[in-house]
């Protein structure tokens, strides 16, 4: 998965829309996003896993609880990233759900809503459908995005202490090896089948052998 641009708008810190283009960094693969304590850091991660997962990169904030204090009601909150994965480019935008003072003094609500464009054009801009497609294409859900593509300062150890299993469930998902360990098991139950077979045959002769040897005796 390569990111190519993430906007915000009202989001965290960030009252005005900002654009950063990662395209710009070329093709090394890595990038330093450095500042000052508070300065929007973490804002940039909890926008790119909110716009892929709708959850925040610590799992700990929703989308409401990232809308900007300072936000006129009229300003939109929005985190639009685009991305490309498998050399095909998706647009992704969610607008999280918070409440507002309407124009007769009391509360209105904002519902979330999301839009996924497809490489192909296609729109989908049901939230639920478009959570739903965003998985099949990644494969893989926020919690493991978290794990391998957002580790914390001080938790990169939890992930090498990560059960053998479990890692390598995340690791057949992110290099698509999945069919691999399918043929492997039908190999193995194969295998089985063919040795089964063997055993019966053997226990067969063997009887077939004692049988003939006391025909003989007699």
């Amino acid at each position: 998965m390569k990111i190519i641009s993430l906007t915000m708008q009202a989001f965290g810190p960030f009252l005005k829309q900002q654009t950063i283009d990662f395209s710009t960094l070329g093709n090394s693969g890595i990038c330093l996003i450095h500042g000052e304590t508070g300065s929007g850091k973490t804002t940039i991660f909890d926008g790119i896993t909110y716009a892929i997962f709708g959850q925040t990169s610590g799992g700990l904030r929703d989308g409401k609880a990232m809308r900007c204090e300072s936000a006129p009601d009229e300003v939109k909150t929005f985190v639009e990233l685009v991305f490309e994965y498998r050399s095909k480019k998706y647009t992704i935008t969610r607008f999280p759900g918070y409440e507002k003072i309407n124009s007769k003094g009391g509360i209105s609500r904002v519902y979330e809503q999301a839009t996924l464009i497809l490489p192909n054009g296609k729109t989908i801009d049901k939230r639920d459908d478009a959570n739903a497609k965003i998985r099949d294409i990644i494969g893989i859900n926020a919690d493991q995005f978290r794990q391998i593509a957002l580790i914390a300062q001080g938790k990169f150890i939890d992930m090498l202490n990560a059960g053998t299993a479990d890692r390598q469930k995340i690791f057949r998902q992110i290099f698509n090896t999945e069919k691999y360990q399918e043929l492997m098991n039908a190999l193995s139950e194969e295998v089985k089948s063919i040795q089964d077979n063997i055993n019966t045959l053997k226990e067969r002769y063997k009887n077939n052998l004692s049988n003939a040897e006391i025909d003989n005796a007699n």
